[in-house]
């Protein structure tokens, strides 16, 4: 009996230690930066590259753009909470005039909607994950849209209520957006329904200086 009692009272243990292990991860998200893991201020400029290409995958091809540049600046940085309003997002590629490229529709101009953008983490998120919504962190937020600019088929545009990722601690600092769903909101009847966005992107200062920046992660 009192093996079983001890077995039982160790079983107990391991459930609340993993049930622990979610929460603490997520229970003080805080961006920090090179080279001593120090908290960033608010106020403080951002930059986003890709790393690797942006794609958007639909029924007629994946769209593929080479280089994303997003910028904006910290809002909150309190240890619960992070945020960061968008100001500009710009995706290029290899096509003519450096629009991106797909096999089916053509050369893409891709025109993001609804600036400024907010992209948050918190402690009553689930752990190591982020949202982005349009609308400036602390006002009233609204659904992400972009216009895709096809030489075949002309301009689709396309929306999503909120855009969730998820980030890399300390080790790589990646913020990843996986297969997330934009649906077709206006544009003709040979534009794609729908796509699904995959990214990955890496946070650094920014001094307005290309290549003369300081990488940042969530701590």
């Amino acid at each position: 009996m009192q093996k079983k009692l001890i077995t039982a009272c160790l079983a107990l243990v391991a459930f609340a230690a993993m049930a622990v292990v979610p929460a603490l991860a997520s229970a003080s998200p805080i961006l920090t930066s090179e080279p001593n893991g120090a908290a960033v201020p608010v106020k403080t400029k951002i930059v986003a590259r890709n790393v690797g290409n942006t794609r958007m995958t639909t029924s007629l091809g994946t769209i593929e753009c080479t280089k994303a540049s997003i910028t904006g600046e910290v809002t909150a940085n309190s240890g619960t909470e992070i945020e960061g309003t968008i100001t500009s997002a710009s995706f290029t590629g290899t096509g003519a005039e450096e629009r991106c490229t797909t096999s089916f529709l053509g050369n893409i101009k891709v025109t993001p909607k609804k600036l400024p953008w907010c992209i948050k983490a918190t402690n009553k998120m689930t752990a190591d994950t982020f949202e982005l919504k349009s609308g400036a962190c602390g006002g009233a937020l609204g659904a992400m849209e972009f216009t895709l600019d096809s030489t075949t088929v002309g301009e689709c545009t396309y929306t999503k209520t909120a855009v969730t990722g998820t980030f890399e601690t300390k080790t790589t600092g990646h913020f990843t957006v996986s297969e997330q769903e934009f649906v077709k909101s206006a544009g003709s009847g040979f534009c794609p329904g729908s796509g699904k966005l995959d990214m990955t992107f890496q946070l650094f200062t920014d001094t307005g200086v290309l290549d003369d920046t300081t990488n940042v992660w969530v701590s």
